[in-house]
Order: structure tokens, then C-alpha cells, then sequence
């Protein structure tokens, strides 16, 4: 099995795309951290903030302040550079799914910008990693991103879209033809509430190759505070990722993103 470990780690980064498309612009509200609640934890947001210009230059370097580093992780999590691929191929699918404009995905717009962390990884923990992206942009647009969070839509759509990029990526790749994908699933998940919104997924996907069964997680969970958010991916196979690890670094992801110079807009 040794030799498809590149495809399995491929399904964690292949959905990825699917999630940083959907949450390019999960950003704007107001804040505060901490309980335990389901699926999803709204605050009301203000109408009564006047409009300021969105400043792209500022953002990027606030977002990029705000990323994880080695440092936040367990001794001995190393890092390595960020894969990055075209989510173009699946805005359009995904919009068209969710009924909303292709146009609310995507991060080329002028009110929105969103940097990535590098991939990090547990010693030895070729099977593992976690990855972040943040996000800043207006909050009219955070407003109409983060509400598709809420969607009756939402799973439904994310299955389809997940299970139909992944085969024809399968499809088309000598070194990921030969396995036999299941069917995909996402579902809501509990996850601590941290600033205005917070929102968990997990997605599993089981698979064979040379007769082998295994199962790919990937959680991903998302916060929004003020006119910023987190996206953090956790990837796993076999198992999913744990929990109480998660939620200590989403918990330091949120505390740094609270800590950013974040321009407001």
C-alpha cells in the first residue's frame, strides 16, 4: 500500500479545493470564543457599521499574520509548502448546485483575499496533516458567503460536487486510475464555537486499492470574526482526526486571527 500513499494524500488535497473554493470569502461579523455548540453558532450582525473601502494590500498582510506556524502545533509537527490547484473546475458545479452565482466563489475578486498556510504534519505522520487558509474581505460579502453555511443544500451539494471532481481527477491520473472510490459523504458536525460563526464538516470518502479498504477524512471547520475568517482542513485516513487536537488549534487559530491588524471594510 506503501506506494499509493501519494494517492491516498491526493484525496485530502483534491477535496481541499473543493472546501477553499467554498469558503474563499468566509469572512466578516463581530466576535468573542469558547462554548461547545452544534453544527453552527450565528451571532446577529450589525447593519448600522458605515462602508469603508476595502483595502487589499492591508488585508493580505493582516491574513498573513494571522497564519498558523510550526510554532502553534505539538513539538515535532513539521511543515512543508502549501499545495496549491485550479478550483476553477469546480465553482460553476457548486454554484450551480447551491442556486447562487459562481461569482461568490473564488478569490480574484476586488473585496475579498485569502492566503494559505504551508501543509503541517505530525512526526511520522505521513497520513496526517493540516492545513489553513485566511480570509479577509468585505463583510456584505461575508454576509452572502457564510450564509450558504446554512443551507438545506449544503451537504447534498458538497457530496456531488466532492465525488464528481474526485473520480474525473481519478480518471485522468495513471497513478490514481486503478482505485475503486466509493461513494462520498459529508455531514455537520459538533465543534466548539469560537467568534461570530463557526461550522464543521466532515467529509469520508472509503476507497480500494489492491484489494485493500480505506477510508479518507477530512474535516473542515470554519470561523468567521469580524471581516475575516479561518478556514482549517484536518486530513486523515483511516480514522478521523482528533478532536480535542482540533479544536486547541482552531482555538490558536482564532486567537491569532483576533490579534491581526484586520482593516475593517
Amino acid at each position: 500500500l506503501d506506494r499509493y500513499r501519494f494517492a491516498m494524500r491526493r484525496i485530502g488535497l483534491l477535496a481541499c479545493v473543493v472546501a477553499t473554493s467554498f469558503a474563499a470569502a468566509a469572512c466578516g461579523g463581530s466576535s468573542s470564543g469558547g462554548s461547545s455548540s452544534p453544527q453552527s453558532s450565528t451571532s446577529p450582525q450589525s447593519s448600522s457599521t458605515p462602508s469603508v473601502a476595502f483595502d487589499k494590500t492591508a488585508a493580505k498582510a493582516a491574513a498573513q499574520q494571522a497564519l498558523l506556524t510550526t510554532a502553534d502545533f505539538p513539538s515535532g509537527w513539521t511543515s512543508s509548502p502549501a499545495t496549491n490547484s485550479n478550483d476553477s473546475q469546480v465553482d460553476t458545479p457548486l454554484a450551480t448546485c447551491m442556486h447562487v452565482s459562481p461569482t461568490l466563489f473564488g478569490n480574484g475578486s476586488t473585496d475579498s483575499v485569502s492566503v494559505d498556510s504551508p501543509d503541517f504534519s505530525p512526526p511520522g505522520g505521513s497520513n496526517t496533516s493540516v492545513s489553513e487558509s485566511v480570509h479577509v474581505g468585505t463583510t456584505a460579502k461575508a454576509d452572502a458567503e457564510f450564509s450558504l453555511f446554512t443551507s438545506p443544500r449544503l451537504t447534498g451539494c458538497l457530496d456531488s460536487v466532492f465525488g464528481t471532481f474526485l473520480k474525473q481527477s481519478f480518471a485522468k491520473d495513471p497513478s490514481t486510475r486503478s482505485a475503486k472510490l466509493g461513494t462520498p459523504t459529508t455531514k455537520r458536525i459538533d465543534f466548539t464555537s469560537f467568534g461570530d460563526e463557526t461550522d464543521a464538516f466532515s467529509f469520508s470518502i472509503p476507497f480500494e486499492v489492491q484489494g485493500q479498504h480505506v477510508t479518507v477524512y477530512i474535516d473542515f471547520v470554519f470561523i468567521r470574526h469580524a471581516n475575516s475568517g479561518v478556514q482549517l482542513s484536518f486530513f486523515n485516513i483511516s480514522s478521523p482526526f482528533d478532536l480535542a487536537t482540533a479544536e486547541g488549534l482552531a482555538s490558536k487559530a482564532f486567537d491569532k486571527l483576533t490579534a491581526a491588524n484586520i482593516p475593517a471594510a
